[in-house]
Parts: structure tokens; C-alpha cells; sequence
């Protein structure tokens, strides 16, 4: 038992960049923006980058926009502490300036339609975390992030906002 802890700890990462990583349910393409940090979708996101655009095709100025998130930050941790095991959540618990970053799409009543995860590609937790895992925790994050529809500007067609999860606040 010992020694299939230290293969696991020491196992390789699943996701690099250029690549498909496939599981039973989803499968996600990995990129990178920057050296270190590595960028997971699901191949099925049709929304992948950060550019909004009004229903009449022109785009939002990176200005444009105040929409309330109305997720609360602890149903986030909890919801991603769920998906982890006591001993990932160990060992992420150790990484404080470690952080899941998710890029949220959502459609004009505030319901999040697709995510994009970010992390550290150094996360020893994240990068090795299996596809049919990212595929639960993305389908349980789906259900509790919104924003608030009354402060949404209905003339965008998808509207996009970053949510992290840091690892201090893990119990």
C-alpha cells in the first residue's frame, strides 16, 4: 500500500498542453496562456474565448459590465472539497498561494452554460486529476454558479466572468 501511495504522488500529469486527455463521460483539450498555468475545457465548450459579443455580432468593450455574481464563495469550496478525497484535500490545503481559477460562460438569465479550468501546472492534485472527476465537479459547479439575472445586460449574447476557488479556504 505504501508503495502505490508513492506512484500515485509521483504520478505524471494528465494534462499538457496540446492535448485531448479522454474519459468515459468528457473529454477535455488542455492549452497553456502563460508557461504556468494550464487551461482545461471541455472539448464540447463552443464559447472558448474571452471576447463577449451583443446579440448584433459587435463586441463588448472590456469595460462593459457590473453583473452580480450571486454564487456564494463558500458553496464553491464546498462543492470542490466534495469532489476531492481527504488526502487531496491534504495536500491542497498546504498550497496557499494555490488556486483554481474557472472561466464561466453563462446565457442572459445567469445560468452558467460552460467552464474553462485554470491551474497551476505544478498543482499536485489538479494534474493528475482524472477526466470523469474534472467531468462531475464541472456538472456540480454548473448547477451553483450564477449570476444574478436582474443585473445582466440582455443585449450580450454570452457573458463571461472569472471565479476562483483558493486552496487556503479548503476545511
Amino acid at each position: 500500500v505504501f508503495l502505490l501511495g508513492i506512484t500515485d504522488l509521483f504520478a505524471q500529469t494528465l494534462y499538457v498542453p496540446g492535448t485531448i486527455v479522454k474519459g468515459k463521460n468528457a473529454s477535455y483539450y488542455c492549452s497553456t496562456k502563460y508557461e504556468i498555468l494550464i487551461k482545461v475545457n471541455n472539448v464540447n465548450n463552443v464559447d472558448t474565448t474571452t471576447t463577449m459579443y451583443y446579440d448584433d455580432g459587435t463586441v463588448v468593450p472590456f469595460d462593459v459590465g457590473s453583473a452580480v455574481i450571486a454564487t456564494k464563495t463558500e458553496d464553491l469550496v464546498r462543492v470542490f472539497q466534495e469532489a476531492l478525497t481527504q488526502k487531496e484535500a491534504n495536500i491542497l490545503k498546504r498550497k496557499i498561494i494555490h488556486l483554481l481559477i474557472l472561466n464561466v460562460v453563462t446565457d442572459k438569465q445567469g445560468n452558467t452554460r460552460e467552464i474553462t479550468f485554470k491551474f497551476l501546472n505544478d498543482d499536485p492534485v489538479m494534474t493528475k486529476f482524472a477526466p470523469d472527476r474534472l467531468y462531475q465537479l464541472e456538472q456540480e459547479l454548473k448547477k451553483i454558479l450564477r449570476l444574478d439575472p436582474n443585473s445582466l445586460d440582455k443585449s450580450i449574447k454570452n457573458i463571461k466572468y472569472i471565479q476562483a476557488i483558493s486552496y487556503k479556504d479548503l476545511k
